[in-house]
C-alpha cells in the first residue's frame, strides 16, 4: 500500500481517502518499497579474491588455471675451451713432468649433442669431447693432453744423429753419447770426423800431444771444445744428463731433450708443460 505524507506550510494533514491541501508549496514523497530495496543493496559483497575465485572454479568442477612455461632446451654457443692432464717425466727429463693445458674451439650446437673440440695449440697433443647440456658445455670423461714431440731440426734447425754404420762416425757418436749425454748434432759430427781423418792435429810425432793415442788426443780436444760452449762436458758429467746449454741449443727454451734412452729418442724434443 502506498502512503503519501503531505507537508503544507508546516502543518501535517492526513486524509483517509486522499490529501486535501490548500496553498502548499511542494511535496516530498518517500517510496517504502524503494527504501526497502536500498537497504538490501547497501549490504554489498567484497570484491572476489584469488582464493574465492579458486573455490568458485573448484566448486564448479572445472580445474583451476595454472601458469606453465614451455620452452625448448637451450643450445650451446660457439666458444673456446681448455682442458688439462697431468703427465709424468718424459724419458727421465723431470722438466717435462707437470700439468699440460690444451686449448680448442667448439661450434654452436643443440642441447644433447656431443662435439669434439678442435685443438688450437700447436704445442700440444690430445683430444676432448664436450656435451651440450641445456646451454652449458660439459667436458666428457676420457680427455687427454700432452706436450707435442717434434724433431730437433724442427725445434732449432739442428739435425741430430744417434747411430751410423760407418766406423769413424759411429765412434764419434759414441763419444757424444758418453761425454755430452746427447746425440751428435749432424753438422758438428761431420766437422769432427773430417778433422779426425784429415787434420795434422794430434800427431804421432809428439805422442799425440802427450795423450798416448790418437783417439785419446782427439777425445780430449772434443771435451775441451764442449766446455767452451756452456761448460757442456763438465755439466753433463756432473748431472748425468745433457747440459742446459746443449738442451737449449738443440731444443729451444720451451722444449726439453731426453735424459735417458737418448740413442732411441735423442733426435726428438718435447714441449714442456
Amino acid at each position: 500500500m502506498r502512503i503519501r505524507a503531505l507537508v503544507c506550510c508546516g502543518v501535517w494533514m492526513t486524509a483517509l481517502f486522499g490529501p486535501l491541501l490548500a496553498g502548499c508549496g511542494g511535496e516530498t514523497g518517500i517510496d517504502e518499497q524503494s527504501s526497502e530495496s536500498s537497504d538490501s543493496e547497501s549490504v554489498s559483497e567484497a570484491p572476489p579474491t584469488s582464493d574465492t575465485l579458486d573455490e568458485s572454479e573448484n566448486d564448479s568442477g572445472q580445474p583451476s588455471p595454472q601458469r606453465t612455461v614451455s620452452a625448448a632446451a637451450l643450445g650451446c654457443p660457439a666458444t673456446s675451451v681448455s682442458w688439462s692432464q697431468w703427465q709424468p717425466s718424459w724419458n727421465g727429463n723431470t722438466g717435462t713432468a707437470g700439468t699440460y693445458v690444451c686449448y680448442g674451439d667448439l661450434p654452436a650446437t643443440n642441447s644433447g649433442y656431443i662435439v669434439t673440440a678442435t685443438r688450437t695449440s700447436l704445442e700440444r697433443t690430445g683430444t676432448a669431447q664436450y656435451t651440450c647440456s641445456n646451454g652449458v658445455w660439459v667436458l666428457r670423461s676420457g680427455s687427454s693432453c700432452n706436450g707435442k714431440i717434434i724433431s730437433t731440426v724442427s725445434a732449432s734447425a739442428y739435425s741430430t744423429t744417434c747411430s751410423s754404420t760407418e766406423p769413424v762416425r759411429a765412434k764419434w757418436i759414441s763419444w757424444y753419447l758418453a761425454d755430452l749425454k746427447r746425440c751428435a748434432d749432424s753438422d758438428g759430427l761431420e766437422w769432427w770426423v773430417s778433422q779426425y781423418n784429415n787434420s795434422t792435429g794430434c800427431p804421432a810425432s809428439n805422442n799425440y800431444d802427450g795423450y798416448g793415442t790418437k783417439d785419446a788426443c782427439w777425445r780430449a780436444s772434443f771435451r775441451n771444445g764442449a766446455n767452451t760452449n756452456g761448460n757442456s762436458y763438465n755439466e753433463a758429467q756432473a748431472l748425468g744428463h745433457i747440459s742446459s746449454w746443449d738442451e737449449s741449443s738443440l731444443c729451444g727454451g720451451s722444449l726439453a731433450y731426453p735424459w735417458t734412452s737418448v740413442s732411441s729418442f735423442g733426435t726428438s724434443c718435447k714441449y714442456r708443460p
